[in-house]
């Protein structure tokens, strides 16, 4: 995920800020408190590079502001509210596309160039890096004089969709969308294969936008005229989503608008959004000193959480703090510590040097990793690197075989990043499925962790380094990744063979276990046609995975170039 860079007024973070913020305090010093680096100033806009892609709240002026307001006082924790509901939002949507909605509205706005800017800003970057390219999330926000309440959200097939969309002039229909429009040719491949596609709709049944592509003209381009905003998230977790919602009503509330939480009914459950009810964490003053070096009396620590915007209070011998409700990217305490330290100031903090002596080197396994990255570079095969966290479905679901022991997240922020992965494969998969713009064939490879739980070892878990490659094409057959395979063993003069085996990932008949030493260590075949359904791959696909831990480990010092067949 790249940083985030946004553009703010220099002015309009002083005004926000409650401070007269010189341009040089704020480069040298001042920002650093957000995250943040000023890149450029051109006149009053400055150019920010924010360093954290876990604080969304950080991405616009107001988070800024809110950030520096407090390293100024030692106010502690700014409590947010929300009007109580006024309008139920009812969910009925059939579409697998973000079943899951977060919504809020916000009264007496007043809009100037500043806070339009910054609503537009904020949506478009929470959307992009925070929902990875609309992929986990997506919102709109819109004029409320021009909706009929109250809203509902929705879906229907493609051919009964029709509005004018953000740009357009004219009615379209939601396959014109997907090929004429912009945004539908940039985020088309999120409806791939879907029956119905979500769609919200007012009272009197008119489109107001076609999640996670693009608003309606009418309603959904709010302006310096509009006084009062719907504002909605679609996505698949409700934790996720109300980060994001929290967000934005907050923005709102900075700017002097008061917001009102909506109802969101599915059926026989509901939720209600915003909620800004605050978190609690007990933090060690030990384990403060054992991280920082520092040996620091618990009322001082205090005192710089409440830089932080954070309450802290002694109880029971620990600190108990408490935080707002955007600051889902808390889960230890050392998360409090780091932001403890920020306050404090990185440097302020008198440097070490370490008591042990030690040497570095490269560690064997690594020089192997290496090793076996080049003769796939050879052969044409572009590396990838994907995330170690992704979820259940996507490991054996999608992937079409039973579920399997896993190491799981206790607190996860998202459900889709709750697991840690026990295979490359299915990776490899969803970059495909999402690249299928991109000129054939596509030929792509990753040498990366594999965490698999361990009864026998310390943690319960060992990381094992595993190599997954994948071709797509028309065709991708079983010849043309074996041909990789033995081209790989071959370049690291490694012995192996092939044997028959089932796998649910792959084609009965056209897959096989890959052996070395007498040990299985993968897999070779042809994607099972179901497999590439479930990821709206449209071509054939052919892949292999084997255990580059268990060659290295068991690797002879000397082996012939020819492999066995």
């Amino acid at each position: 995920m790249p940083m985030p860079k946004i553009e703010i007024s220099h002015k309009d973070l002083c005004r926000l800020a409650g401070k007269s913020i010189p341009i040089k305090a704020l480069q040298e010093n001042d920002i650093f408190y957000a995250k943040g680096e000023v890149d450029s100033v051109d006149g009053d806009t400055l150019k920010i590079d924010i360093k954290d892609t876990n604080r969304p709240d950080l991405w616009s002026t107001e988070g800024i502001a809110r950030e520096l307001r407090a390293k100024y006082s030692t106010a502690g924790l700014r409590k947010y509210s929300a009007g109580k509901p006024g309008m139920a939002v009812a969910v009925d949507t059939k579409s697998r596309v973000q079943p899951v909605v977060s919504c809020a509205i916000a009264r007496g706005l007043k809009m100037d160039d500043h806070f339009l800017s910054q609503v537009i800003q904020l949506q478009e970057k929470i959307a992009t890096a925070f929902g990875r390219s609309r992929r986990e999330l997506s919102l709109g926000i819109y004029d409320l004089d021009k909706i009929t309440l109250p809203v509902r959200y929705t879906s229907r097939k493609p051919q009964d969709i029709r509005f004018t969309p953000l740009g357009f002039e004219s009615e379209m229909t939601a396959q014109e969308i997907l090929s004429r429009h912009p945004k539908g040719r940039e985020f088309g491949h999120l409806l791939l294969n879907e029956k119905e596609y979500p769609v919200w709709v007012d009272a009197k049944g008119s489109i107001m936008s076609m999640p996670p592509i693009i608003n309606s003209r009418h309603c959904g381009n709010i302006s310096r005229d509009t006084k009062a905003a719907f504002i909605e998230c679609t996505g698949y977790d409700d934790k996720f989503l109300l980060t994001a919602i929290n967000i934005l009503a907050m923005q709102m509330i900075d700017r002097g608008a008061s917001v009102e939480a909506v109802e969101n009914i599915y059926g026989g459950r509901k939720t209600i959004t915003p909620d800004f009810s605050t978190g609690k964490i007990m933090l060690d003053a030990g384990l403060f000193g054992r991280v920082s070096g520092m040996d620091m009396p618990p009322d001082k620590i205090a005192l710089l959480l409440k830089k932080c915007g954070f309450n802290a209070a002694e109880k029971g011998g620990l600190l108990e703090v408490e935080y707002p409700s955007y600051r889902q990217d808390i889960m230890h305490q050392v998360d409090i510590i780091e932001d403890a330290l920020i306050a404090y100031g990185y440097n302020r903090i008198e440097p070490r040097y370490p008591r042990l002596a030690a040497q570095g080197s490269v560690l064997g396994i690594e020089k192997f990793c290496a090793a076996a990255a080049e003769p796939m570079m050879g052969m044409g095969f572009q590396e990838i690197m994907n995330y170690t966290l992704t979820n259940s479905d996507e490991l054996y679901g999608r992937m079409n075989i039973k579920a399997q022991a896993s190491v799981e997240i206790e607190n996860y922020v998202s459900a889709n990043w709750s697991v840690f992965r026990t295979w490359l494969l299915p990776g490899l998969l969803s970059f495909l499925s999402v690249n299928q713009h991109v000129e054939f064939p596509q030929k792509i490879f990753e040498i990366g962790d594999a965490i698999i739980p361990d009864g026998k070892a310390e943690t319960g878990a060992q990381d094992v380094r595993k190599l997954a490659c994948a071709i797509t094409d028309n065709p991708a057959t079983y010849e043309h990744i074996s041909s990789a395979l033995d081209a790989f063993m071959r370049s690291l003069g490694l012995r192996y063979r092939l044997a028959g085996t089932s796998h649910g990932s792959f084609i009965e008949g056209r897959t096989a276990s890959v052996v070395f030493n007498n040990r299985s260590i993968g897999f070779i075949g042809e994607m099972n046609p179901q497999v590439l359904n479930n990821f709206g791959i449209e071509r054939p696909a052919a892949s292999f995975e084997i255990d580059l831990t268990q060659l290295y480990s068991a690797r002879p010092a000397k082996q012939p170039a020819k492999p066995l067949q």
